[in-house]
Formats: C-alpha cells, structure tokens, sequence
C-alpha cells in the first residue's frame, strides 16, 4: 500500500507544478496580448483561446494538491465563519499540513 500512496504523492505533486506552469503560461500571454494590441495595434487570434485551455489544466491539475494539504478544509471554515454558524468550544480552525 506505500508505493501506492508514494506514487499518488509524486503524481500530486507533479501536477500542482504543471498547473503552476500553466498559471505561468496565461500571465505571459495575456501580457504578449496587451502588448500586441495596444502597442503594436495587432491583437491576437489565438490568446483567448489558449488562456482557456490552460485555465482549465490549471484548475483540474492543481485540485488534488489543493484538497490533499487541506485548502479545501479551511475554505469550509470560513464558509462556516461567513454565514454566521456558531462555532462550539470544540471547533477550531484546521491545521493545514505541507508535505
């Protein structure tokens, strides 16, 4: 069962750095986008486009790195916190662990 868990461990990992990468590459283009259109007056056909896609990766690759070191977690706390929930004595806010 650990190589299991060590190989699910390095795969998470690998893809938070891929939607990382991704959050990386749609900083760049919409910044080549601006450039072009509004410096050169030649906007692109392909930025739109390509920032959706790599949205998308960067969502669904960086989701299971976010739920396994407890962001999800916390954002139910303060979900929790906004609507006005009483909290109990027992409730705390959840530690969140980095691997």
């Amino acid at each position: 069962m650990r190589p299991i868990l060590t190989l699910q461990d390095v795969l998470t990992r690998l893809m938070f750095f891929i939607g990382v990468g991704a959050l990386a590459a749609i900083v760049l283009i919409y910044a080549f986008e601006v450039v072009s259109r509004y410096a050169f007056g030649a906007p692109t056909l392909w930025a739109s486009d390509f920032v959706s896609f790599l949205l998308l990766i960067t969502v669904f690759s960086t989701a299971p790195w976010l739920t396994t070191y407890g962001v999800a977690n916390s954002g139910l706390y303060f979900l929790r916190l906004a609507f006005g929930q009483a909290l109990s004595e027992t409730d705390s806010q959840p530690e969140v662990t980095h691997g």
